[in-house]
Protein backbone atom coordinates (compact mmCIF):
# COMPACT_ATOMS: atom_id res chain seq x y z
CA UNK A 1 0.00 0.00 0.00
CA UNK A 2 1.33 3.37 -0.48
CA UNK A 3 2.87 5.98 1.74
CA UNK A 4 0.38 7.24 3.75
CA UNK A 5 2.67 9.49 6.22
CA UNK A 6 2.04 11.86 3.29
CA UNK A 7 -1.29 12.71 4.59
CA UNK A 8 -1.13 13.76 8.08
CA UNK A 9 -2.72 16.85 9.40
CA UNK A 10 -4.02 16.91 5.38
CA UNK A 11 -7.52 17.09 7.39
CA UNK A 12 -8.36 18.42 11.18
CA UNK A 13 -9.63 16.02 13.69
CA UNK A 14 -12.91 15.69 14.06
CA UNK A 15 -13.89 16.87 10.38
CA UNK A 16 -16.53 15.32 8.36
CA UNK A 17 -15.82 16.41 5.01
CA UNK A 18 -13.08 18.41 3.51
CA UNK A 19 -12.27 19.79 0.18
CA UNK A 20 -11.08 17.80 -2.66
CA UNK A 21 -7.40 18.32 -2.03
CA UNK A 22 -7.51 16.41 0.74
CA UNK A 23 -8.94 13.63 -0.60
CA UNK A 24 -6.74 14.01 -4.02
CA UNK A 25 -3.90 11.69 -4.19
CA UNK A 26 -0.68 11.82 -2.82
CA UNK A 27 -2.54 13.69 -0.35
CA UNK A 28 -5.35 11.66 0.83
CA UNK A 29 -6.26 10.59 3.80
CA UNK A 30 -5.23 7.62 5.31
CA UNK A 31 -8.76 7.02 6.76
CA UNK A 32 -11.91 8.41 5.24
CA UNK A 33 -15.34 7.00 6.41
CA UNK A 34 -16.84 8.67 3.29
CA UNK A 35 -15.23 10.98 0.62
CA UNK A 36 -17.85 12.98 -1.73
CA UNK A 37 -17.07 13.25 -5.24
CA UNK A 38 -14.56 10.08 -5.05
CA UNK A 39 -13.97 9.67 -8.85
CA UNK A 40 -10.14 10.32 -8.52
CA UNK A 41 -9.44 8.74 -5.72
CA UNK A 42 -11.34 5.56 -7.19
CA UNK A 43 -8.97 6.26 -10.18
CA UNK A 44 -6.03 6.50 -8.34
CA UNK A 45 -6.91 3.56 -6.02
CA UNK A 46 -7.64 1.34 -9.24
CA UNK A 47 -4.23 2.21 -11.08
CA UNK A 48 -1.94 2.77 -7.97
CA UNK A 49 -3.50 0.73 -4.87
CA UNK A 50 -5.45 -1.80 -6.03
CA UNK A 51 -5.36 -3.65 -2.45
CA UNK A 52 -7.19 -0.57 -0.71
CA UNK A 53 -9.69 0.19 -4.23
CA UNK A 54 -10.78 -3.57 -2.93
CA UNK A 55 -11.90 -2.92 0.05
CA UNK A 56 -13.53 0.64 -1.20
CA UNK A 57 -17.49 0.85 -1.29
CA UNK A 58 -19.24 3.66 -3.54
CA UNK A 59 -23.07 4.42 -2.40
CA UNK A 60 -24.96 7.78 -3.03
CA UNK A 61 -24.86 9.59 0.73
CA UNK A 62 -26.49 7.67 3.11
CA UNK A 63 -29.87 9.00 4.80
CA UNK A 64 -29.76 11.16 7.79
CA UNK A 65 -32.71 11.28 10.40
CA UNK A 66 -35.26 13.46 8.54
CA UNK A 67 -34.34 12.24 4.85
CA UNK A 68 -31.61 10.76 2.14
CA UNK A 69 -30.60 13.84 0.69
CA UNK A 70 -27.75 12.74 -1.73
CA UNK A 71 -26.62 16.04 -4.24
CA UNK A 72 -26.13 16.18 -7.71
CA UNK A 73 -25.76 18.44 -10.76
CA UNK A 74 -26.11 17.60 -14.88
CA UNK A 75 -24.12 17.94 -16.91
CA UNK A 76 -25.21 19.85 -20.47
CA UNK A 77 -24.23 18.91 -23.86
CA UNK A 78 -26.08 22.38 -25.59
CA UNK A 79 -25.72 24.59 -28.95
CA UNK A 80 -27.10 27.40 -29.70
CA UNK A 81 -30.09 27.26 -32.14
CA UNK A 82 -28.89 30.07 -34.12
CA UNK A 83 -25.83 28.19 -34.77
CA UNK A 84 -24.34 27.51 -38.03
CA UNK A 85 -24.11 24.09 -36.99
CA UNK A 86 -27.05 22.70 -35.31
CA UNK A 87 -27.42 20.09 -37.33
CA UNK A 88 -23.78 19.16 -37.08
CA UNK A 89 -24.51 19.43 -33.38
CA UNK A 90 -27.81 17.59 -33.76
CA UNK A 91 -25.80 14.21 -35.28
CA UNK A 92 -22.98 14.98 -32.59
CA UNK A 93 -25.29 14.79 -29.90
CA UNK A 94 -27.41 11.80 -31.01
CA UNK A 95 -24.45 9.54 -31.68
CA UNK A 96 -22.80 10.70 -27.74
CA UNK A 97 -26.24 9.67 -26.42
CA UNK A 98 -26.14 6.04 -28.60
CA UNK A 99 -26.24 3.23 -26.25
CA UNK A 100 -23.42 1.75 -28.26
CA UNK A 101 -21.39 4.49 -27.41
CA UNK A 102 -22.05 5.42 -23.91
CA UNK A 103 -21.86 1.74 -22.73
CA UNK A 104 -17.85 2.13 -24.00
CA UNK A 105 -18.16 5.53 -22.69
CA UNK A 106 -18.90 4.50 -19.29
CA UNK A 107 -16.30 2.14 -18.93
CA UNK A 108 -13.54 4.77 -19.06
CA UNK A 109 -15.51 7.49 -17.52
CA UNK A 110 -16.49 7.64 -13.67
CA UNK A 111 -20.34 9.30 -14.67
CA UNK A 112 -23.72 8.20 -13.37
CA UNK A 113 -26.43 7.05 -16.05
CA UNK A 114 -28.86 9.38 -17.45
CA UNK A 115 -31.30 7.53 -19.51
CA UNK A 116 -33.13 4.19 -18.44
CA UNK A 117 -31.64 2.36 -21.43
CA UNK A 118 -28.10 3.28 -19.40
CA UNK A 119 -29.18 1.59 -16.39
CA UNK A 120 -28.65 -2.23 -17.24
CA UNK A 121 -25.38 -1.56 -18.17
CA UNK A 122 -22.74 -4.57 -16.95
CA UNK A 123 -20.08 -1.70 -15.85
CA UNK A 124 -22.89 -0.84 -12.92
CA UNK A 125 -22.80 -3.88 -11.08
CA UNK A 126 -19.00 -4.60 -12.02
CA UNK A 127 -17.17 -1.58 -11.12
CA UNK A 128 -17.87 -0.55 -7.39
CA UNK A 129 -17.38 2.84 -8.26
CA UNK A 130 -20.43 2.58 -10.67
CA UNK A 131 -22.42 0.91 -8.87
CA UNK A 132 -22.21 3.88 -6.55
CA UNK A 133 -22.82 6.46 -9.53
CA UNK A 134 -25.94 4.51 -10.30
CA UNK A 135 -27.29 4.35 -7.06
CA UNK A 136 -26.58 8.54 -6.91
CA UNK A 137 -27.80 8.56 -10.65
CA UNK A 138 -31.41 6.71 -9.11
CA UNK A 139 -31.64 8.37 -5.65
CA UNK A 140 -29.92 11.87 -5.78
CA UNK A 141 -31.72 14.76 -5.19
CA UNK A 142 -31.37 17.91 -7.99
CA UNK A 143 -29.33 21.01 -6.65
CA UNK A 144 -31.80 23.47 -5.34
CA UNK A 145 -33.81 20.51 -3.15
CA UNK A 146 -35.94 20.75 -1.83
CA UNK A 147 -37.17 24.05 -4.02
CA UNK A 148 -37.02 23.65 -7.87
CA UNK A 149 -33.90 23.46 -10.05
CA UNK A 150 -33.87 27.12 -11.69
CA UNK A 151 -31.85 29.18 -13.53
CA UNK A 152 -31.59 31.82 -10.97
CA UNK A 153 -29.56 29.04 -8.60
CA UNK A 154 -26.67 29.09 -11.67
CA UNK A 155 -26.55 32.83 -11.67
CA UNK A 156 -27.63 32.97 -15.34
CA UNK A 157 -31.25 34.64 -16.34
CA UNK A 158 -33.94 32.84 -18.66
CA UNK A 159 -33.68 34.31 -22.18
CA UNK A 160 -37.06 34.25 -24.29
Amino acid sequence: MGDRRLCRGAVPPGATTWDARATTPPTRPARALFIANPGSVYLYMRDNDPELGEGTRYSALPAGPAMRLSPFQGQFRVISANSEKADLANDLFMYLADDGFMEEYFNNAIYAPVLESQVGFSIFTESPVHAGLLDLGLNGTPQGFPDINSPALEGTRPTS
